[in-house]
């Protein structure tokens, strides 16, 4: 993919390449095990939600390279009832990754393929009760293992940009890669479990408007379904992780609100009883969203703030994101 020179349309053009990187490849890693003794209530989907342009994959086939930072505040672990529970969670956590995609040579029914992998490293000062911890260990591996997408519906413009309708199919997974501590006094950053996670995302841009280039409307749902934890015999429910993300393109830059909404459908269990309540959790994030194209650089680089509005047995906290999708 070559760049040759800094125009608004060269910028435009990038957009169907690399920009849609952010959403396509789990970029945002989610809340650290924000349970207490990390036990089966995190939820599968990229880990920290997708948002903007959620159905893309680019065009051009190659390696696009992936590095972000990730960082969360929990101030609160809520209970079962959506509010402050006796147990308190409170700490900071940082989370750097380094991750790829590779989008193939060749097309299935009109669609473009693509696989995706994310490796994350956390260092993390969490307190439970008063007892506090400082760790520094590996995270779980996130993969697309297979994406699909294709622009169905809609005209691409003369700069590149796919109004109308884009949809995409994957199945992704969630690997037990990082440590796990089944007794440790603090979450653990690995789960000691492994998720399947079939997905679908729609994108939906609007033509040009008085602000820009168009409004772009994305929604991605992802199912998820846990193994057991073989060290404690706890299983988790399965779970829908609804991601969305409303936002206006102008140029080389992108911004509006994202959110998601996630909700367990099965109760967790140990040793085959379920629990009290079910354990299930409930989330709904919402906050800015913002990238920047930066064709010197073949990448695109995104902001994103997640704010909590309803927190259900997991930890309540603020957690934010900075991206860069590089093309090789």
């Amino acid at each position: 993919m070559e760049m040759k020179s800094v125009r608004h349309d060269d910028g435009i053009h990038v957009w169907r390449s690399v920009v849609r990187l952010v959403a396509a490849t789990g970029i945002a890693v989610g809340a650290c095990t924000s349970s207490y003794a990390a036990e089966g209530i995190t939820y599968g989907g990229p880990r920290g939600g997708t948002d903007i342009n959620g159905a893309y994959l680019p065009d051009a086939t190659g390696f696009y390279g992936i590095a972000m930072l990730w960082g969360a505040a929990p101030d609160r672990y809520y209970g079962d009832n959506g509010g402050p529970s006796a147990l308190n969670f409170n700490g900071k956590a940082a989370v750097p990754g380094l991750g790829v995609l590779y989008v193939y040579p060749f097309k299935l029914a009109g669609g473009t393929l693509g696989t995706s992998v994310l490796e994350t490293y956390a260092a993390s000062r969490l307190c439970v009760n008063g007892t506090c911890r400082t760790t520094y260990e590996w995270g779980d591996l996130y993969s697309d293992i297979l994406m699909w997408s294709k622009h169905i519906g809609g005209e691409v413009s003369p700069h590149g940009l796919p109004y109308g309708l884009t949809v995409k199919a994957a199945f992704s997974m969630q690997f037990p890669t990082g440590k796990y501590e089944a007794t440790a006094p603090t979450p653990s950053f690995g789960n000691n479990v492994y998720r399947f996670i079939p997905n679908v995302a729609l994108t939906y841009l609007t033509g040009p408007n008085l602000l820009g280039d168009g409004v772009e409307f994305s929604a991605q749902v992802f199912y998820a379904m846990t193994s057991k934890n073989t060290a404690t015999d706890y299983s988790s429910g399965d779970t829908v992780d609804i991601d969305f993300g409303i936002s206006e393109r102008t140029g080389r830059w992108q911004y509006g609100l994202a959110g998601n909404y996630a909700f367990q459908l099965q109760g967790d269990k140990q040793y085959g009883t379920e629990l009290p309540g079910g354990n299930k959790i409930g989330i709904v994030t919402l906050g800015p969203v913002v990238s920047y194209l930066i064709p010197s650089w073949k990448s695109v680089v995104k902001a994103k703030l997640q704010l909590p509005v309803y927190t259900r047995n997991t930890a309540h906290q603020v957690a934010a994101m900075v991206s860069i999708v590089k093309a090789f």
